[in-house]
């Protein structure tokens, strides 16, 4: 039998040659992945004509993950130490070359490696994305301040286009292609104050009302929710919205800047003073079904009263009013108009506070009944539970008369021509039922 010769161990030379072709093997590789075309083992040139500053920067990137890749001399992943596959861009491998026993040992080699390797290049490439991320929103226009305008509109297509075209604000033009927007598109304004008077000029028709503190009972027209749309055009306003601008054209949600822009004139913030309550689109005399309501104010919503109006019917020879308030609510961008009885809000400055905040009342002109004013009193305990009680007044003509509120201690005193006419107690003994 023919003895096998003994193992050699390879020459120096050979080992140098069998690097140098997994180098080349690897920086191949690694090229065609990270757009960085091979000229020789040892030499690369950018593949950036046309590039962007951002793309350049992330090119360089790319070149130095891919040289990294070629110093540390792996081999490539099939582990077939000499074996040059070639990639174009965005394609796999075409051939797969045959594995040996040996391939296979040094192709786990090769993962265990990767697997060491793998956190640097994550970080890598997150710092690739952030360098080109913010070397491209550099080099875009700022439009910081600018508001988009849409608003949702029911009826007859014709009757829609007519009535957004009436809508525009006028100044920027409409781009063909606007960002997609909640109801139709009217078109765009540079700053809040302009998209707050669009919407105070749409929201309602009609003359304004008086303020919140008129102790006379307005028994007039009351504003119509986007009623110019309605007698115009034939169309139903459902909501009036903003969105920003963002720093690309497109949109983003609204939210209100810090500082806070100054509001239109009647504008005064409130808040409802339970979770829910119902939106109608007009006044009556008595409160309608929840059915007949056309939206639903929720607790999160800004709210602004606008005026008040009254509305009364006689029956058995008593004459009863409700008074209702005018607002104006905003949520997610979304601005709608309507009414709900007074008694179910507060404004923001009209309470009467205890030095640390709470307890704290708020009275509200609410209803008529015959020859009685009827106030209800909002009490927020210290425990911040909400409260509520009825104070009945004569009316003074067709009037509610002046009323001054003060807390003492743990008691709220009403006071009415400079007398005293009612005291209420701060604790939740109080009870508007009662």
């Amino acid at each position: 039998m023919t003895a096998l010769p003994p193992k050699t161990s390879p020459t120096p030379d050979v080992t140098h040659a069998r690097r140098a072709s997994t180098q080349t093997s690897v920086a191949t590789r690694r090229a065609s992945a990270t757009g960085v075309a091979t000229m020789s083992p040892t030499k690369t040139v950018k593949a950036t004509a046309g590039m962007s500053p951002a793309g350049e920067a992330s090119a360089t990137i790319r070149r130095r993950v891919a040289r990294a890749f070629t110093r540390s001399g792996r081999k490539n992943r099939y582990g077939a130490i000499g074996d040059e596959i070639v990639h174009d861009a965005g394609r796999r491998d075409e051939e797969r070359p045959v594995q040996t026993a040996r391939g296979r040992r040094s192709s786990r080699g090769a993962r265990r490696r990767e697997q060491k390797l793998r956190p640097a290049l994550a970080s890598v490439s997150l710092a690739s994305v952030g360098l080109a991320a913010s070397l491209a929103l550099g080099a875009l226009p700022a439009r910081a301040g600018e508001y988009w305008l849409s608003a949702e509109i029911e009826g007859a297509a014709k009757s829609r286009s007519a009535a957004v075209a009436a809508m525009s604000p006028g100044g920027a033009e409409t781009p063909e292609s606007p960002p997609p927007l909640a109801g139709h598109v009217v078109g765009k304004v540079a700053d809040l104050p302009a998209a707050l008077a669009w919407i105070d000029r749409w929201a309602f028709s009609g003359a304004p009302l008086p303020p919140s503190d008129a102790r006379g009972l307005n028994l007039g027209p009351a504003p119509v929710p986007g009623g110019e749309l309605v007698s115009s055009f034939g169309t139903f306003l459902l909501a009036l919205v903003i969105d920003e601008v963002d720093e690309d054209g497109s949109t983003r949600g609204f939210r209100w800047p810090k500082p806070a822009p100054e509001l239109p004139e009647r504008w005064v913030p409130a808040a409802i003073m339970s979770q829910r309550a119902p939106l109608f689109a007009a006044p009556s005399p008595t409160l309608p079904p929840f059915a007949e309501s056309h939206d639903m104010l929720v607790r999160s919503d800004d709210v602004y009263l606008l005026g008040v109006v009254d509305r009364c019917e006689a029956k058995s020879g008593l004459r009863r009013c409700l008074r209702w308030a005018q607002v104006l609510a905003h949520g997610h961008g979304r601005w709608r108009g309507g009414y709900l009885p007074a008694a179910q809000l507060a404004t923001i400055d009209g309470w009467v506070r205890a030095p640390a905040g709470l307890p704290r009342v708020h009275a509200i002109r609410a209803a008529t009944a015959g020859d009685e004013a009827l106030f209800v009193l909002m009490i927020r305990t210290r425990d911040y539970d909400l409260h509520r009680s009825v104070i009945r007044l004569p009316l003074a003509g067709d009037a509610f008369p002046e009323i001054e509120v003060t807390l003492e201690g743990a008691e709220a005193i009403i006071a009415s021509a400079g007398e005293e006419v009612a005291r209420r107690s701060l604790t939740a003994s109080v009870d508007a039922r009662q």
